[in-house]
């Protein structure tokens, strides 16, 4: 056993070592602790248990066996007591003080176990890093302090081995070394507390986006090796494609084509314009090259440009300025770059041009193509989409400049802007014939409409009223061209998908003179998330329509699609005023009612529950007295059974045990005294250095000498030897109770017990 400075600081490094050990295991495990979780009192627990085990550890052996029976028969009268029920019940059951205490004994012998062979500390530290490794890769919350104490924990180790390497063929005590740095490991410890903490739980992020990223990287790789010769979606299954034919049957795909990420709470349907045609052969949509190669800007532009002048001192304006979007391709493989019909910046690392009214990619795009876009979204409830296209179209060279500077990075003159629109009148608005029936179908229709325009939302409206139809089957042979068509969707088949509708809607709509286009893409549904995952099965056709002066506008007459598109519309800003009132006053009206009905209530819910505390502190405070009280009954008995047995034990001694026992029981007294012989020290020398320390009081040191002579000697040990040993053991008690005083009780108990 080791003495002095020694054994301090082996004492010291076991506690250390064992608290830092089992504070880390408790949080970690603190999910264990059910909805209460790891408290201040489990770490009381845990760090008594701590040190009652190694301050037990450091007693003699006999006095060690009656410390445990003394704590075992303690922890099973107050688990039984506290528990109420079994003691095993108390020890199972969650946030248990028991289960506190038994694995900081079950540190504590690991504790010895890694001091004996350190290489099993250094393969458990390196479970530790496992631990730590696998909460992150499954997600499993593990508190910030607990992670700092596993990772001091395996600083201390790793401190700990390198002294050892660089010790090895060296006398010297590992634990002092350890000791000495405890300051530095507190400071370190302080730091990485100090460091800020996110409010998610602690998740490694750089070593996940490390793992994202290459994962990414490869599966882009595979994706585009595989499928770098496919093109788009085929028509059938997704309504996109290079081609617009009106098939058949659509079939049903899931497949996972982009992520769109964009502000959290935008519910109105994102629709992304991928190809936009002109003109239709009866079975077939084509699209013919146009004269302006910024028709997408340009008709943003004068979009934007109409909806200021139109809204400028209007409070409620209808349009969205300056939403941002991230697009990123998935499964998927295309040369057109799917984007809002109001885009006017794209912003991202790719090489892209403006060909008409679409965007095209200079080479396909595939997985991991990525974007920013820049948008304008009106507002497209349909009273205030109707309302904005009756007003009055603004002339206004000077506000147009002003727009084009806010809104797109190369000039646009408004000479340009009358050159487009006419461009625009010009191939969206071939001549189309219709048949008489369809004339008369299209006069019902519109027959209460209060003009053109409105006329355009009762097509939009019969349309949609309609049959939507994944597998309408084939068009007969006698369609052939525009009139032979609506001819025979409109009065004959009147069911069918989006491209049927978007159809016979852009075909109505020139009919009555609106220039009008055919829109491929898809109609994503956004929801509060922030990022939407774009699937084939949101393929869409919708039909636009351009009034001049305002820009191309989408119509939606495909059943079921129209509750998407149009939301609810705003309240006026006179009902908002007055439920706004009524809702405060409603309220009021509430709290005066709760105010004087409740109020009694809970001043009698806050008496019950000062009352409910009182007890329970009266209750906590009995239950420690009782539990005082039998573990001192407890003690007391198990003293006196050991005061019995220790004088039936000494009858039995022969004289040189008692002798010898004598001796250890003085040499112990000597220690109390402050004069612990040291581990190379003589018994001659231990005599010279209580005779140059004596302060006055004499010392008896005889028995020491005699002790000496008997070991190295040929003196005999006889009854004179042990009743001379005896009466210095009364002289020396004398001394430690005139230098103890008060205290002397308990080293007098000390003795009692050895």
């Amino acid at each position: 056993m080791e003495k002095g400075n020694g054994a301090i600081f082996t004492f010291i490094y076991r506690l250390l070592h064992a608290s830092v050990f089992s504070s880390a295991m408790i949080l970690y495990f603190s999910d264990l602790y059910g909805g209460d979780g790891v408290t201040w009192k489990h770490f009381i627990v845990l760090f008594l248990s701590v040190a009652l085990f190694f301050c037990v550890s450091k007693l003699q052996k006999r006095q060690r066996i009656y410390a445990i029976v003394l704590i075992v028969m303690s922890v099973v009268l107050v688990s039984f007591v506290m528990g109420k029920e079994k003691p095993d019940a108390w020890m199972s059951a969650k946030s248990s003080y028991l289960g506190t205490f038994v694995l900081a004994m079950s540190v504590c012998v690991l504790q010895l176990l890694f001091e004996k062979y350190f290489p099993l500390k250094a393969a458990f530290c390196v479970i530790l890093c496992g631990m730590l490794l696998y909460s992150l890769f499954a997600g499993r919350y593990v508190p910030k302090m607990g992670v700092l104490l596993l990772l001091l924990y395996v600083v201390m180790t790793l401190t700990e081995y390198i002294w050892l390497k660089s010790r090895n063929k060296e006398k010297g005590n590992s634990h002092a070394y350890i000791v000495w740095l405890a300051p530095f490991f507190v400071l370190y410890f302080a730091v990485l507390c100090l460091m800020p903490m996110p409010k998610t739980p602690y998740s490694w992020q750089w070593l996940k986006d490390i793992y994202l990223r290459v994962e990414e990287k490869i599966t882009i790789y595979a994706e585009n090796f595989v499928s770098r010769n496919d093109e788009d979606l085929d028509g059938a299954i997704s309504g996109f494609s290079e081609s617009a034919v009106l098939f058949s049957n659509l079939a049903a795909n899931d497949k996972n084509i982009m992520v769109i990420e964009t502000l959290p709470g935008k519910k109105q349907p994102l629709y992304l314009a991928g190809k936009i045609y002109d003109v239709f052969d009866g079975q077939e949509w084509k699209s013919t090259k146009g004269k302006d190669a910024r028709e997408r800007l340009i008709d943003t532009a004068e979009t934007v440009y109409a909806l200021e002048a139109y809204a400028k001192d209007d409070l409620d304006h209808p349009l969205y300025n300056g939403i941002r979007a991230k697009s990123g391709y998935r499964h998927f493989h295309t040369n057109y770059l799917l984007a809002p019909s109001k885009t006017w910046k794209i912003e991202g690392r790719l090489q892209y041009q403006q060909d008409g009214a679409n965007l095209t990619f200079d080479q396909k795009a595939g997985y991991g193509t990525e974007y920013t876009l820049q948008y304008c979204r009106m507002n497209m409830g349909r009273e205030t989409t109707q309302d904005f296209l009756q007003s009055n179209s603004v002339e206004n060279p000077d506000l147009w400049e002003s727009t084009v500077k806010a809104y797109a990075e190369e000039n646009i003159t408004y000479a340009q802007l009358l050159a487009y629109r006419e461009n625009m009148r010009e191939r969206y608005l071939p001549e189309t014939t219709i048949s008489p029936e369809t004339e008369d179908w299209l006069a019902e229709v519109t027959k209460d409409a209060e003009d053109e325009i409105d006329g355009l939302f009762c097509i939009e409206e019969a349309l949609a009223d309609m049959e939507y139809n994944v597998n309408p089957g084939g068009l007969p042979g006698e369609v052939t061209d525009e009139q032979s068509f609506l001819h025979y969707f409109l009065l004959d088949k009147q069911e069918g998908f989006c491209t049927y509708y978007a159809t016979a809607f852009v075909l109505l709509a020139r009919a009555e003179g609106f220039p009008a286009r055919y829109v491929q893409g898809f109609c994503v549904p956004l929801g509060n998330a922030k990022e939407t995952e774009v699937y084939s099965a949101m393929a869409h056709a919708w039909p636009e329509v351009y009034f001049e002066g305002k820009g191309w506008i989408p119509f939606e007459p495909t059943p079921g699609y129209g509750i998407r598109r149009y939301p609810a519309e705003p309240e006026k800003e006179g009902k908002k005023e007055e439920n706004a009132v009524k809702r405060k006053e409603l309220a009021a009206e509430k709290d005066v009612l709760d105010d004087s009905e409740l109020s009694d209530d809970e001043e009698e819910e806050e008496r019950k529950e000062r009352d409910k505390k009182v007890q329970e502190v009266k209750r906590a405070a009995a239950w420690i007295t009782i539990c005082g009280l039998l573990i001192l009954a407890v003690g007391m008995l198990l003293f006196v059974i050991d005061r019995l047995s220790e004088k039936y034990r000494e009858k039995r001694r022969s004289t040189a045990e008692k002798y010898k026992r004598a001796v250890l029981l003085n040499m112990q007294i000597l220690s109390m005294l402050g004069f612990e012989r040291e581990r190379s020290e003589t018994y001659h020398e231990l005599i010279e250095r209580i005779e140059k320390g004596e302060d006055g009081e004499a010392i008896p040191t005889a028995f020491i000498a005699a002790y000496e002579n008997i070991l190295y000697g040929t003196r005999e040990i006889g009854e004179r030897e042990l009743k001379e040993c005896l009466a210095q053991r009364e002289e020396l008690m004398q001394i430690l109770r005139k230098k103890k005083g008060r205290r002397y009780v308990f080293y007098w108990l000390r003795l009692s017990v050895m």
